[in-house]
């Protein structure tokens, strides 16, 4: 990729006709960069669309059979483009508001940094949390609507048409009002599993509590044990809560009789309900290629790398007792309906992408052959562009800023826990690269 520098030599400018016209300015522009362009405006508008350059290549109107210069067409291969621009006859609804209710615990980094990336792709200005560290429910509610509808405002004045919110904060009907028909997305994981990930996160990072490891006879100590059956109470149902749910009704659902159990599918019920799309962390990359293509998205968005990897680094549930998995359960009730209805509802989902396909290929995109270029691509990506090495990468290309899409401690923290979008200029290049471009 070339410097700054190299870029203003090869500047080409694009005039773009939808309904009016409007310049863009494409510094280093490659065939690439334009068929990415075109591709993003093929699939997301609908509007007659033509090019002029000052290379003095001109594009025809955008509808029905493009006829493209031959270095386009042949960068336009059918079989690349269905893993760049997927191929699928639901239109693309972006640029449009939409609001991903970051829960806890349920990649909802990564998510941030993919929506951060459809965002910047899309004109669409993604709102700032400020720093605020919002912890536990019960105090997020009152800040969340004094603080998103004034954002929302603020964005619009600025002359922002679409806005989004994709941070950390309860759903609220009163802040959904203040957005544009929005689309509402949100993710989940077993509860149980989630919340042990949450309770080390929580404690190894905001609290003066020592997380001891395993006792010699491989058995985690008492404090421990006590501590996270504690803390199954104090964030019981924490996905409902947080996706909308009544706080008072969620710590009712406790005593596992059949009518309580009946109550919490009820609730868990409305809840999903609600939303558009609901990832599943379990099913992770088989829900990025559902999400693709049910929105008509450029796959070249999803590709990520994260600072945040827990991997190894507390006990799995295995390592618990069966009593304090039971305790776990026995307060997550609502949670554990909520993802059973989510994890069946994307296997469903999946099952009708498959079977589509099945029926007609020439209309309908291949999930598993896109399933496999996706995590073909990631692997390539996660090898150069590593927490380790994307930073050595930036200096070998000449790259001395945009490390990440966001973060919130102004460089003072190394490990980048406020991080999202990190080492996004070596994640796009690298999966281009991969994909043949």
């Amino acid at each position: 990729m070339p410097s700054s520098d190299q870029n203003s030599a090869d500047s080409l400018r694009v005039t773009v006709f939808s309904n009016g016209s409007s310049d863009l300015l494409l510094k280093g522009a490659s065939l690439v960069t334009l068929t990415l362009l075109i591709t993003t405006l093929i699939t997301c508008h609908n509007e007659n669309v033509s090019f002029i350059t000052t290379k003095g290549t001109i594009f025809a109107p955008l509808q029905g059979n493009v006829t493209y210069p031959p270095s386009i067409k042949a960068a336009a291969d059918p079989d690349i483009l269905l893993s760049l621009a997927l191929q699928t006859a639901t239109p693309c609804p972006f640029p449009r508001d939409f609001w991903f209710v970051k829960t806890k615990k349920t990649s909802g980094s990564t998510l941030k940094g993919i929506f951060k990336s459809i965002c910047a792709y899309h004109g669409i200005a993604c709102m700032k949390l400020p720093e605020k560290l919002l912890t536990m429910p019960g105090t997020e509610l009152n800040f969340n609507e004094e603080h998103w509808p004034a954002q929302i405002d603020n964005y619009r004045s600025l002359g922002f048409e679409h806005v989004s919110i994709v941070d950390h904060g309860l759903y609220s009907p009163k802040i959904l009002q203040k957005l544009n028909n929005p689309l509402i997305f949100t993710a989940v994981r077993e509860p149980v599993d989630r919340l042990i990930s949450h309770f080390y996160f929580f404690h190894m990072n905001y609290t003066a509590l020592s997380m001891e490891g395993l006792q010699s006879d491989g058995k985690l100590p008492d404090v421990v044990l006590k501590a996270v059956e504690a803390y199954a109470v104090e964030a019981a149902n924490l996905l409902y809560i947080e996706m909308g749910g009544d706080l008072k009704k969620s710590r009712k659902i406790f005593s596992g009789e059949e009518e309580e159990i009946d109550s919490a599918y009820s609730l868990a019920s409305a809840v999903v309900s609600w939303y558009d799309f609901i990832f599943v962390q379990e099913l992770f990359e088989e829900s990025i290629i559902a999400f693709a293509i049910e929105y008509g998205l450029n796959l070249i968005d999803f590709f990520t790398i994260s600072a945040k990897i827990q991997t190894g680094k507390y006990p799995q549930r295995d390592k618990f007792p069966a009593s304090t998995l039971a305790t776990i359960q026995k307060y997550n009730a609502i949670d554990a309906k909520i993802y059973k209805l989510a994890k069946e509802s994307m296997e469903t989902k999946i099952q009708g992408l498959r079977e589509a396909y099945k029926q007609d290929q020439s209309v309908h995109p291949n999930f598993d052959g896109l399933l496999e270029t996706y995590k073909r691509v990631q692997a390539r990506v996660n090898d150069v562009c590593s927490i380790e090495n994307y930073r050595e990468w930036y200096k070998q290309h000449g790259f001395t800023d945009g490390y990440e899409r966001s973060r919130k401690d102004n460089g003072s923290d190394p490990e980048c826990w406020t991080c999202v979008g990190e080492g996004f200029r070596c994640v796009e290049f690298t999966a281009k690269q991969e994909l043949g471009f």
